[in-house]
């Protein structure tokens, strides 16, 4: 008992020591060489090229945030299973056979929104508020009046709301931010979405806005009425963006187990390569099943370009303003508009 105690420690202990830095390469050979893709010019080769093959399974009127990396790391899990799960080698005289999934899958990619459209924009005026700021009565008098009204403040807010309907996001790399510009009856603004959720946004600005008292002239025999007039624009739309990155890089750590009763031996392997070179080794079936993403493989550089759509809307409130409004009552049945002045 005591002399297979001791074996099985052995064993182990040499297993430790086998899996650190052991890189092996047990896929095709195209593959399994160092035959990186040159990158040098791919930006300008990336350009020129038209792809010849292309991934994409869209998910009509889904709603939700994708996850680029995940989709990609299909590619290195379907390659691993293809190639590496169940093969076997020798190692130290001993029959070693790779596990049935890979111990990791990880997908590195630069990705950033690229570009963004605003697809529609409407707006409307909508009176908020009405308030009396003086009755000017000239009726009793022979001669033309002038007469004050009373200061009005009114505090407002102005917000604008966003919220991204289909979006991307890249693991747990942090969020994708990007803004529209926005231009409402000569008013400017950015609304800014975030790709990565799907959680309304809303930026808020409060103002105070002031009519200070007015000196009106009454005609005699009038009578006016001075009311404050506060205005706001209803604004709201909605965009597209897309995301893009360039050459992704899949790394695939798995393990080879030699079991046996008294303990195991194991081996650590490591497969780093262009995601292009794993992705080229699928069937068809499995090169397709990239959901919600575009994989663009440019056959005469071998590089690849990723692509993800999303879409956003975008609701809110802003050009507040506050006027006076001079009407003539003198019948009241029949309101007549004299002046009207802004502030």
């Amino acid at each position: 008992m005591k002399k297979r105690n001791y074996l099985v420690q052995k064993t182990l202990t040499i297993a430790a020591i086998a899996s650190i830095g052991t890189t092996f390469a047990l896929a095709s050979p195209s593959l399994a060489s160092a035959n990186h893709i040159s990158t040098s010019q791919e930006q300008g080769v990336l350009a020129e090229n038209t792809p010849t093959s292309i991934s994409i399974n869209e998910q009509a009127n889904a709603v939700g945030i994708k996850d680029v990396q995940s989709e990609l790391n299909k590619i290195g899990k379907y390659y691993y299973t293809n190639e590496i799960a169940g093969t076997k080698y020798y190692s130290k005289g001993l029959p070693l056979i790779f596990n049935p999934a890979p111990d990791s899958v990880e997908t590195e990619l630069n990705f950033s929104i690229t570009s963004n459209t605003l697809n529609n924009l409407n707006y409307d005026s909508t009176t908020i508020n009405y308030v009396t700021v003086g009755q000017l009565d000239n009726t009793k008098t022979p001669l033309e009046q002038i007469l004050t009204t009373i200061s009005y403040s009114e505090s407002v807010q102005e917000t604008t709301s966003t919220a991204t309907q289909n979006g991307f996001k890249v693991g747990g790399s942090g969020d994708l931010f990007f803004k529209v510009p926005l231009l409402v009856e000569g008013l400017k603004l950015n609304a800014e979405f975030n790709s990565s959720t799907t959680n309304t946004t809303t930026k808020s600005v409060t103002r105070t806005l002031t009519a200070p008292s007015q000196n009106i002239r009454v005609p005699s025999g009038k009578k006016y009425k001075a009311v404050a007039v506060l205005k706001q624009l209803n604004f709201w739309g909605d965009v597209s963006f897309t995301g893009e990155g360039v050459n992704p890089m899949t790394t695939i750590k798995g393990t080879a187990v030699y079991r046996a009763p008294n303990g195991h031996y194991w081996e650590n392997h490591t497969w780093s390569k262009y995601t292009a070179q794993f992705w080229y080794e699928l069937t068809n079936a499995q090169k397709n099943d990239l959901n919600g993403i575009e994989f663009n493989y440019f056959p005469s550089t071998g590089g690849v370009i990723v692509k993800a759509q999303g879409t956003g809307k975008f609701e809110g409130v802003m050009g507040s303003t506050l006027e006076v409004d001079i009407l003539d009552v003198t019948n009241p049945a029949n309101p007549i508009l004299v002046e009207s002045r802004p502030f």
